[in-house]
């Protein structure tokens, strides 16, 4: 299972079990990479030990590789990435917040800042820009978390309503490339203005109109492409009862219909394909889902800025709406590419191909941010083995130095079973915990709860008061002003 808002708050208790079927067995929190499992240490390691290649995966060893696939989804797509900058992003606006009140306003720190702020006399059109900056960027988090019931949706309700997509999209890529910068190196001035003067393919209103509906029907949405896809990568590479057992099962309840939905999709464009190459085309559609030209430097190959490419649901809707006899579907997962390839070009967008190229070359993989690094690694990887990421016997049996970078920087920083803890190298995994109760407490300041910053994976006490005091130093250095220590606690009971 995955939850692309995982991170907004402290509740990581997974949703209750749909069905049978789809019933809770691993759980990924997508801003520290810790995977949560309910087995033990053992029990997954005999899992393990015992599977065959030449069988279908048991339950244990389907729920494990399903859970990799998400951590590739969030590490290894364009879209993951964007996603990760656009949290960046808001954690950078509230800083800028935070110095605005104590350099500029000269005025107490107060939360929530989204209310605080526009209180002051000293409210001026660089707090607005800012507080408005935070709240389309929430804006945009919400399309891809897909629903527009997520409980922090109203604060950014205003700036959306007004403010329309494309100038939402324009002004986060220059804030996007603004973070790559430093005091030495920066970006020529052309490349903001060619950025902030790229040209708008527009979409009608009516059709902008059905896209903000869309969440509601749980079906288009990246929530349902993301565990589609996962449910493919566990199914793969030919389990034919566990597809027809997914496909047979009722679509009762939203979180069925998000799961499987569409995958039927997929089945009905393709109704006499084996398992084999119906698990691949499936995978093939999701993976150009996952991976638009949304960054920054993917402004030298996209023909402009393409609602219907760029936008997460609209993508949704245009691929699924061109499978079938317009697209020769992937013999296998080694075929899967050309099949995504096939589905942009036929769309007239990039190409998977040219979005992990042009990624490739844009990114280091040698960075000290672990997200950046990972990216980095993976846009690398699959253009040396496109199917890495999607082919569940990597993890597994893979061997070799492609997959030593894959378990170095490409699975959970925090493995949570039932009987033990098990962290991932130490600079990674302290790298992404405390980015996550980075990501917590600006939020906390912003929109006034909750108050406890919560660690994903269980740490005793010197442990977490480490991270207290980290990050009121950090943030103390930063605005100018002594923070006292946030509140850190532990998710889950320790062992």
């Amino acid at each position: 299972m995955t939850d692309p808002e995982s991170s907004q708050g402290c509740d990581h208790t997974p949703p209750s079990p749909a069905s049978d079927l789809l019933e809770f067995e691993g759980w990924l929190d997508h801003v520290s990479l810790t995977l949560t499992m309910n087995c033990s240490r053992q029990e997954l390691l005999a899992a393990l030990e015992a599977q065959s290649q030449d069988q279908p995966f048991s339950e244990l060893c389907r729920t494990y590789v399903h859970e990799l696939a998400h951590v590739g989804q969030t590490l290894g797509t364009t879209l993951g990435y964007y996603t990760w900058m656009l949290r960046s992003v808001q954690v950078d606006y509230v800083i800028r917040m935070l110095k605005w009140l104590v350099q500029e306003a000269k005025a107490p720190i107060r939360s929530p800042l989204i209310k605080y702020l526009p209180s002051l006399s000293a409210y001026d059109d660089k707090a607005a820009g800012l507080v408005h900056g935070w709240q389309i960027t929430e804006s945009l988090i919400t399309e891809v978390a897909g629903s527009v019931n997520n409980p922090f949706h109203a604060a950014a309700q205003p700036a959306a309503l007004i403010t329309p997509w494309q100038r939402q999209w324009s002004r986060l890529q220059s804030n996007i490339l603004e973070l790559y910068e430093t005091a030495t190196q920066r970006f020529p001035d052309q490349f903001f203005l060619a950025l902030h003067s790229e040209k708008f393919v527009e979409a009608p209103e009516e059709y902008m109109a059905m896209l903000m509906t869309l969440p509601t029907t749980g079906m288009f949405t990246i929530a349902g492409v993301m565990e589609s896809a996962a449910l493919a990568v566990e199914l793969s590479p030919e389990d034919d009862r566990g597809l027809r057992a997914i496909l047979d099962e009722p679509q009762h309840g939203m979180e069925v219909i998000e799961s499987v939905g569409l995958l039927h999709r997929t089945r009905r464009a393709y109704p006499d394909l084996p398992a084999r190459r119906l698990l691949a085309t499936h995978i093939a559609a999701c993976d150009a889902a996952l991976n638009p030209p949304c960054l920054p430097q993917h402004y030298l190959d996209r023909q402009g800025a393409n609602v219907t490419e760029l936008h997460p649901m609209a993508r949704i809707v245009e691929i699924w709406l061109t499978l079938g006899d317009r697209i020769r579907p992937a013999q296998d997962i080694d075929d899967a590419l050309r099949c995504a390839d096939d589905i942009c070009a036929t769309l007239g967008w990039t190409t998977v191909s040219d979005t992990l190229a042009r990624a490739a070359a844009s990114f280091r993989g040698n960075g000290a941010d672990p997200r950046g690094r990972a990216f980095a690694k993976a846009m690398w990887g699959r253009t040396v083995y496109p199917p890495l990421l999607h082919n569940p016997w990597v993890p597994i049996w893979g061997t070799g130095p492609l997959v030593d970078t894959y378990n170095a920087e490409l699975v959970p920083a925090f493995f949570v079973l039932d009987d033990v803890s098990v962290p991932g190298s130490p600079e990674r995994s302290d790298g992404l915990l405390l980015q996550s109760l980075r990501d917590q407490w600006t939020r906390s300041m912003m929109i006034g709860k909750p108050a406890v910053l919560r660690s994903p994976v269980p740490l005793p006490d010197d442990t977490l008061n480490h991270y207290q005091s980290r990050l009121a130093r950090e943030f103390s250095v930063s605005i100018g002003k002594e923070f006292r220590p946030p509140s850190v606690k532990n998710s889950t009971p320790g062992f």
